[in-house]
């Protein structure tokens, strides 16, 4: 908020003019105060700024937009798939909408962005992100995807890299893919693993709470044939089974066309931790320990733990969908991914604080999303009107 909550304005040393100024500023900031809370009261009672609206794509395509929340900065969000679509999401970042602004969106060839076959392929995918962000007006956007749309949020990070201000990656699939044999076999001993999770007796409990014995639909009244579907998607994708009822998505929700098509136009080959390695934004990726992708985290820790600006989030007794599993935890790592970067301003005669001080914090930062800027002069050196629009030009969101 531009305002504080409270303003304590000291009269005592102030004779009765500038207790009048005083006075009349105070009004002035309640007064805004009031103003803005009134607004964000206004937001709030239409859905945190919810808006739809549609894209046009460069090959005039159609692409379906959902917005949601309120905040200075952007965040798209690329959903799972391929061939999902994005309500499946809107519960995971429930609580965030009052502080930051999410922009939600079909991708081509999902349910309410339809497309021909011939432009469905993860190219054309790419260049839909960089058209929502030119129609935003954004330099720079942060970027979070969910499953294959973490994929997709990486290719994008490849070939647009000035273009990406930070990248979130839930449930990361295919990390990488050079045809070397030990990635065969590491992804071997995750997928045995993780069928053996698979077998866990807590899927059976469910059914059997349902009046079901086993997980065949066959013959199976409709309600009850949808109820045994859901269990068993909830058992690929979250740990805590006994929540089924939170999973969202599949069925009519989901375009089997377009994930053949999509996913048959993937690269022969990709090294994304070394895209990673190159890019200067943040990377932050959160995986539960029991998700497919990665089973017991084996292999991902191996992959990225000597890249600076890599965060990687283990999540403990959570899945695919980690949000259903730890909710609390999850939304506590969100926040952090979404904290800003770093910019020290430092006179370099300060006597107060040292001048070597700022360059610790500044050098032990561990991000590439940086800066580190020298300034002439003493403590308050920063708060002088040259070096003060230095501070504004770098905080303003780009």
């Amino acid at each position: 908020m531009p305002f504080n909550k409270y303003v304590s304005i000291s009269l005592c040393v102030l004779d009765d003019f500038y207790k009048m100024i005083a006075k009349c500023i105070f009004t002035l900031v309640c007064a805004l105060s009031l103003i803005q809370l009134h607004a964000q009261k206004n937001i709030s009672e239409t859905d945190f700024g919810r808006q739809e609206w549609y894209l046009y794509t460069h090959d005039r395509g159609r692409l379906y937009m959902f917005e949601k929340g309120i905040g200075k900065d952007a965040i798209i969000v690329l959903h799972g798939g391929f061939g999902a679509e994005h309500s499946y999401l809107l519960p995971a970042f429930e609580g965030l909408y009052k502080k930051h602004h999410f922009i939600f969106f079909d991708q081509r060839g999902s349910l309410r962005s339809p497309f021909a076959d011939s432009l469905i392929n993860v190219s054309n995918m790419v260049e839909d992100v960089e058209t929502i962000r030119k129609k935003l007006g954004k330099e720079q956007i942060t970027i979070l995807g969910h499953s294959m749309g973490a994929w997709l949020a990486s290719a994008y990070l490849e070939k647009y890299p000035s273009r990406v201000n930070k990248c979130i990656l839930i449930a990361m699939p295919y990390i990488i893919n050079t045809g070397e044999k030990d990635e065969e076999r590491q992804q071997k001993i995750s997928d045995s693993l993780f069928k053996k999770f698979m077998e866990r007796p807590e899927g059976l409990k469910e059914l059997n709470k349902i009046g079901i014995d086993n997980p065949d639909t066959i013959g199976l009244p409709d309600k009850q044939s949808s109820q045994v579907w859901r269990i068993n998607f909830a058992k690929v994708n979250i740990y805590h089974i006994e929540r089924w009822r939170q999973m969202q998505g599949g069925m009519a929700f989901y375009n089997n066309r377009t994930g053949s098509l999509a996913g048959g136009s993937l690269p022969k080959f990709w090294n994304f931790p070394e895209v990673y390695r190159k890019a200067n934004s943040n990377i932050i990726i959160i995986n539960g320990d029991h998700d497919f992708v990665d089973m017991m985290a084996l292999r991902y820790p191996k992959i990225l733990t000597a890249i600076s600006n890599v965060k990687l989030i283990i999540i403990k007794n959570a899945g695919h969908n980690a949000w259903i599993d730890e909710p609390r935890l999850f939304q506590k790592e969100l926040l952090k991914a979404f904290s800003g970067r770093l910019a020290v301003f430092h006179g370099k005669d300060d006597t107060m604080l040292p001048y070597e001080m700022g360059k610790e914090v500044y050098e032990n930062y561990p991000s590439k999303n940086k800066r580190m800027i020298d300034i002439k002069g003493n403590h308050g050196a920063s708060l002088e009107t040259e070096n003060w629009n230095k501070v504004i030009s770098e905080i303003k969101p780009k």
